[in-house]
């Protein structure tokens, strides 16, 4: 949704709408374009928490803070909300109402472009006469003796080698989260468990390249809460335990 749309319903009375997805992209009206890094950050700790919740379905909620508020509603991918202030009399059923219009209407995907149509100009490609065969070369080629070489033997295709896995100790993981919490606080245990469940990471029986494809699963996570700078950062420091 482009933010014409947005700034149209802020006409409506809905105060600084947004979207924002999983991934962390956001649109916002013109009156919030400075937050939306902010709006980014919020999304993602909200996804995170929902889904550390469990099977819960949560439609929607508002927070209210000392100076603002806000109403949201949400889907599995993205959320739409409004940020007003809270000296502000809003009628917080109408916001909901005009988030629930603006959340249906928000497109995934731009359809693509038809193709352009335009005049084909006719290619008429004449056919090359054959060449003429002079005498000498049809005697040549009638005494033209060809012998067929003996295909060379294939040789047996030896199968790959297996990759023998490097089991990790337990207390890997311990440390691990000992350097998540310098970056992520009291987000840790939520982006670590959130991530092992995706990963499908077993625990009592952990292996290298599964280590190592959590810890770039983590960094990826943290990296939209604390940034991709201190996200990378953070992904290096677990990869030295891995050492």
């Amino acid at each position: 949704m482009d933010r014409t749309a947005l700034n149209s319903y802020e006409e409506k009375g809905l105060p600084c709408p947004f979207i924002a997805t999983r991934k962390g992209e956001v649109e916002i009206a013109q009156s919030g374009a400075t937050l939306s890094k902010e709006i980014s950050q919020m999304a993602t700790v909200i996804f995170e928490t929902i889904g550390a919740v469990g099977d819960i379905k949560i439609d929607g909620f508002e927070i209210m803070g000392s100076g603002k508020g806000l109403v949201l509603t949400l889907s599995d991918d993205q959320l739409a909300g409004a940020l007003f202030a809270r000296g502000e009399e809003k009628d917080i059923v109408a916001m909901r109402t005009l988030l629930q219009e603006l959340h249906g209407q928000a497109p995934v995907a731009a359809p693509s472009a038809e193709p352009v149509k335009g005049e084909v100009e006719e290619v008429v490609v004449e056919e090359a006469a054959p060449e003429e065969v002079t005498t000498v070369e049809k005697e040549i080629e009638k005494e033209a003796v060809v012998e067929a070489k003996p295909e060379p033997e294939a040789k047996p295709i030896e199968p790959p080698k297996a990759i023998e896995k490097v089991k990790l100790e337990v207390n890997v993981l311990d440390s691990m989260k000992a350097v998540m919490k310098d970056f992520l606080g009291d987000f840790t245990e939520r982006i670590y468990k959130n991530q092992l469940k995706a990963q499908r990471i077993n625990v009592s029986e952990l292996f290298d390249d599964d280590a190592r494809r959590l810890v770039f699963a983590l960094g990826k996570a943290a990296g939209m809460i604390i940034g991709p700078s201190k996200g990378r950062d953070m992904t290096n420091k677990l990869l030295e335990i891995l050492k």
